[in-house]
């Protein structure tokens, strides 16, 4: 009987769009990103980092760790590079994707309002508006939905 994969396994063989990847990341890497942000990644977002690190699906670029932080895909980058830029995203939100329209797919690492830790929302840098646009019940679904076009 064949093992019923994981959606990390769906999108390690996904055969119709091309993917790069930075390849597995150390526990303690993560932690220390954890305690240095003050977050907990949601569980999903976590696994994704631990064993693929960051990269690309397709044009897609996924933010992660498992590389230096001198820019894309780095997310220490990233949230380095908002700061400096003075558009941090509220306390609950972590971006992971660029959408490509100057917004970004963020993962909530913390519940926001309605919305539970791992729901995926479009945030808008210097947005006045609470209003969030969800992309996926979960990192794993947003990723998928990515892959499938669904």
């Amino acid at each position: 009987m064949k093992k019923k994969s994981d959606w990390l396994d769906d999108i390690q063989e996904q055969q119709q769009l091309k993917y790069r990847f930075a390849g597995k990341v150390e526990e303690r890497e993560i932690e220390t990103f954890e305690k240095e942000y003050g977050l907990t990644l949601p569980a999903d977002y976590r696994a994704f980092i631990q064993r693929l690190g960051c990269g690309s699906i397709g044009h897609f670029e996924i933010f992660g760790l498992g590389v230096k932080p001198v820019g894309i895909p780095s997310l220490p980058w990233l949230l380095n590079d908002l700061k400096a830029l003075d558009v941090m995203p509220p306390a609950e939100i972590l971006p992971v994707s660029p959408l490509g329209d100057g917004t970004y797919a963020a993962v909530l690492h913390k519940p926001k309002g309605a919305f539970c830790k791992g729901t995926v929302v479009r945030w808008t840098p210097n947005s006045k508006s609470a209003r969030l646009e969800v992309l996926g019940s979960s990192f794993s679904s947003y990723l998928l939905s990515l892959i499938t076009g669904r």
